[in-house]
């Protein structure tokens, strides 16, 4: 029956080779919906290597500082105050300095390890963040009074950026080569994972550095310079922390945002404050990585209508043209299921072309790394996706014309003798 109805395609090749090139874009654009689809679903539902709920983003600035090198230490001493204010509100639980807060701005930098290039993000931090977020540590201690006074900059790796400096040996304790303070580096501890944002590659290289609320401004000198951190212990002097996090005490109703955004006010007259659950940011980043996507669904839904009303409308011509055809199938005794599987049966052939042709398009692309950040299992849950949606909407747009096959009567071929 396959054979049968491969000749059957191939003597109709001149009108059906449009069609199938129709069904080969289908299936090409139903797989890059599905695999992109797939692969923001998987990141929603990935563990970011923290615990964000109850947690809270406070980002403070003063619009008419134009860069570090204006801090002064009256902003310093209106943002220390700020950040203890907020600490000591009964609704708070704990808080921390992040200088890169989680689902917010990236800080990603680059070095070369052993001749190759190895990107990683990197943010600082303080002792207590540890507390806010619930990090996972898997060896060695995080931050703390200790490291006051060292001569070394302490640092937190996670797990997949040891392996990469170290190998499998132990990296607490080990010298740590992209110290930001000028001191040398030292690494005291090591947390499983952390994806703070959206778009960050598996395994996600992030590197923590220790900063402290109670540091001095930058020295006037410097200013100008360019230099963001100087050497000051171990310590970030480059001005006052701007973003902080909170964690709340369980059942906190949301009028807490407004309690906190009057006392900053109030505290820092003229600053602009940003307050916002980490929940919410990291749907809302979600939302605005995706929307790209729905757009090109939505329009790509309309072309698949497109193409379904256009194969529709060519198996009826094609009925039309072979009614001697199916007339003398029809007195030759085949049955109307038959005749209408025939026709979906061809469709459905001639689907299979399409999507083999296309399959091997797909996986030369996942072969050669043309996109970066999607995997071949997304590329596989793509491909089946797309094959089952293209053959159910082949399937459905075959079947009126497959119906309109079964009431040719047997003696509507005697028309064409």
């Amino acid at each position: 029956m396959t054979r049968h109805l491969l000749r059957l395609i191939w003597n109709r090749r001149r009108g059906y080779v449009l069609l199938a090139l129709e069904l080969l874009v289908s299936f090409l654009i139903l797989v890059t919906i599905g695999a992109n689809g797939w692969y923001w679903l998987s990141e929603s539902r990935r563990s970011p290597g923290f615990d964000y709920q109850d947690v809270w983003s406070v980002y403070l600035r003063r619009p008419e500082l134009a860069g570090w090198g204006d801090w002064t230490p009256t902003d310093s001493a209106a943002v220390q105050q700020v950040y203890q204010d907020l600490a000591s509100l009964p609704a708070v639980a704990a808080a921390a300095e992040a200088g890169c807060g989680p689902f917010s701005g990236s800080c990603s930098n680059w070095t070369e390890v052993d001749g190759r290039t190895l990107d990683y993000y990197h943010s600082f931090v303080s002792d207590s963040f540890v507390r806010v977020l619930s990090v996972d540590l898997v060896a060695g201690r995080w931050f703390g009074p200790e490291d006051d006074g060292s001569d070394v900059e302490p640092v937190v790796v996670t797990a997949g950026m040891a392996r990469i400096l170290f190998g499998e040996a132990d990296p607490v304790g080990r010298e740590f080569p992209l110290s930001k303070e000028g001191l040398p580096g030292r690494v005291v501890g090591v947390v499983s994972h952390w994806r703070p944002f959206l778009d960050m590659e598996e395994p996600a290289h992030f590197v923590f550095h220790r900063v402290r609320l109670q540091r001095p401004v930058t020295d006037p000198s410097l200013r100008g310079g360019g230099s963001r951190y100087t050497i000051q212990k171990g310590l970030a002097g480059a001005g006052p922390p701007t973003s902080f996090v909170l964690r709340l005490q369980p059942g906190v109703p949301r009028r807490f945002e407004q309690e906190a955004v009057g006392l900053v006010r109030q505290l820092a007259p003229g600053w602009r404050v940003e307050l916002a659950p980490l929940a919410e940011i990291r749907e809302e980043n979600f939302r605005a990585r995706a929307r790209p996507l729905i757009t090109f669904g939505v329009i790509s839904a309309f072309l698949l209508l497109m193409v379904c009303l256009g194969l529709t409308g060519v198996l009826w011509q094609s009925v039309t043209q072979r009614t001697r055809e199916i007339g003398v199938r029809r007195a030759a005794g085949a049955s109307a299921v038959r005749v209408c599987g025939q026709l979906i049966g061809e469709m459905l052939l001639l689907t299979t072309c399409a999507v083999a042709i296309g399959a091997v398009l797909v996986l030369h692309v996942a072969a050669l790394h043309l996109t970066l950040y999607l995997t071949p299992g997304d590329y596989l849950v793509g491909l089946i996706a797309a094959a089952v949606v293209l053959y159910l909407l082949v399937a459905a747009a075959s079947l009126y014309p497959g119906w309109l096959a079964t009431r040719v009567h047997p003696a509507e071929a005697l028309h064409y003798e």
